[in-house]
C-alpha cells in the first residue's frame, strides 16, 4: 500500500477550489425577488398601458414558438401588435 503524505491528502487542488467557488457563487445568485405575501393575490398597482407594433423576422423553425409568444403578449397587452416573418436563415442577407 502506498502511503500519501498528510499534506498532499488534505491540500485541495486548483480545480477543486475552482469548482467549490463556482458552486458557492452560483448559489448566491438565487432569485431574491420573491414576494413574502400570497403568490395568488392580485397586485394593488396596475401595469402600464402598452401600445404599438413590433416587427421581427428570423428562423422558420421558431415560427410556432413566436406564435405562442405573440398570443401571450397580445392577451396581456391588447393594444400591442407583434408581427413575425419566418424568412429562414438566409432571409436577412
Amino acid at each position: 500500500m502506498k502511503r500519501t503524505p498528510f499534506r498532499a491528502a488534505v491540500v485541495p487542488t486548483v480545480p477543486t477550489v475552482a469548482a467549490v467557488a463556482l458552486g458557492l457563487g452560483l448559489s448566491a445568485c438565487a432569485a431574491g425577488n420573491e414576494s413574502s405575501g400570497d403568490a395568488g393575490s392580485a397586485s394593488t398597482t396596475s401595469a402600464p398601458k402598452r401600445s404599438g407594433t413590433l416587427n421581427g423576422a428570423g428562423s422558420s423553425a421558431q415560427e410556432a414558438a413566436q406564435g405562442a409568444w405573440q398570443s401571450g403578449v397580445h392577451s396581456a397587452n391588447p393594444e400591442v401588435t407583434v408581427n413575425y416573418d419566418p424568412v429562414g436563415s438566409g432571409g436577412q442577407r
